[in-house]
């Protein structure tokens, strides 16, 4: 386990063919054998807790205050004031989706739901210190939906902001070229799953995207800047609220904002 440090790319990527052979063997499961994983159904968006805390609500309210204080921001308020009606409804579904609302050409499995640094446990080789294998740890927060959510959730909770800025495309590449290659030793007919329909996927989940930047990127850059530790991610409204003007995160609204826009995101 990397402890002090965040993930090289290299790492990442170990971390990402492991996750896509789980989410490949789990769709062709899922496929060749319908309601075998029914039992997948709870989440971390079904645990009453989470879902009636202000950690949902409160958060985009948080958010629509900071970006009224930074002008540079302010263009983006009205955006995010359009989503606040029924934000934590919105959330949820993008959890419940496969048991309430399936949609079609999208790959359903079984999401590991907390694809973190903490729960990748690396092998490296004792006499060259090359990297061997990895681990992909704690299934606690398992469920059943659609297989982009790792995706969106790791885009946020494992890279670096410079990752995000400029490899999450190199990255979300590997990743989908393993999950295809894990099919086709399968024995899984692929070609009907193209990267163009896996960036669609990415794009429809865009509530999930703007959820985690709204409520989990401002503990992220605490968590690096080591002002909280995890035991406080679910700290109380007023202990977050200050976290929303943390310049880093600031900074980097700056460059994922106007890239939501351009992508269809706010609409």
């Amino acid at each position: 386990m990397v402890r002090g440090r965040t993930l090289t790319l290299k790492e990442i990527k170990a971390g990402y063919r492991k996750l896509a052979k789980w989410h490949a063997a789990s769709y062709k499961l899922a496929n060749d054998q319908p309601g075998l994983f029914d039992k997948y159904y709870e989440s971390f968006m079904t645990i009453p807790y989470v879902v009636n805390s202000s950690f949902i609500s409160g958060g985009i309210k948080n958010f629509i205050d900071m970006l009224d204080t930074v002008p540079s921001l302010k263009m983006y308020k009205p955006y995010f004031q359009a989503m606040q009606p029924g934000w934590a409804t919105k959330c949820r579904a993008t959890y419940t989706e496969y048991f309430y609302n399936p949609q079609p050409h999208t790959w359903y499995g079984v999401c590991h739901g907390d694809v973190l640094a903490n729960n990748l446990m690396f092998r490296h080789v004792p006499l060259t210190g090359e990297l061997d294998d990895v681990l992909l740890v704690d299934y606690q927060l398992a469920y059943m939906g659609p297989l982009v959510n790792d995706l969106i959730y790791s885009y946020y909770m494992l890279y670096t902001p410079e990752q995000r800025a400029e490899n999450y495309e190199e990255l979300f590449e590997h990743y989908f070229r393993h999950f295809v290659q894990t099919l086709e030793m399968l024995g899984y007919q692929t070609e009907a799953l193209t990267f163009e329909c896996f960036q669609q996927q990415l794009k429809r989940q865009k509530v999930l995207a703007l959820f985690l930047l709204v409520s989990f990127l401002p503990i992220r850059h605490a968590l690096l800047a080591g002002l909280i530790d995890r035991d406080h991610l679910m700290a109380t409204d007023d202990e977050r609220r200050d976290l929303y003007y943390d310049k880093n995160y600031i900074a980097e609204l700056h460059s994922i904002l106007p890239m939501y826009l351009k992508l269809g995101y706010l609409e």
